[in-house]
């Protein structure tokens, strides 16, 4: 047997899987306010137009993809701050918006100070 053969033998018994790439899917290059961001959790909507909001532990990050759909990378920001989730751990992100090209909003679930999940 190849060594390869055991590294991905070894990664499904540990249950690391290979990052899939989406049928019709692009790689899109990405840029974040801090060099060692490492988002956990991503959401956009087709009601949110060309907006994309992430997370990672502690922050909400937003981007906008361009219009015209030519450029491959993608410059997320930091979000306006929030004090109801400032310092909070961030577990996941919604866009949650109005109707087609209305206003749009994220959704996050964190967890307080307790452990409790809101």
């Amino acid at each position: 047997p190849q060594s390869g053969h055991h590294g991905s033998h070894a990664s499904q018994l540990l249950g690391v899987r290979e990052p899939e790439i989406l049928a019709g899917g692009q790689k899109v290059a990405t840029s974040w306010p801090h060099t060692l961001e490492q988002p956990t959790s991503l959401a956009c909507s087709s009601k949110a137009g060309r907006s994309i909001v992430a997370t990672s532990r502690f922050d909400l990050y937003a981007a906008q993809l361009p219009d015209d759909g030519t450029q491959d990378s993608l410059t997320f920001l930091e979000a306006p701050p929030c004090a109801h989730i400032e310092g909070q751990p961030l577990l996941d992100v919604t866009l949650t918006c109005g109707r087609s090209g209305g206003q749009c909003m994220a959704l996050v679930l964190h967890q307080d100070a307790r452990g409790e999940r809101l």
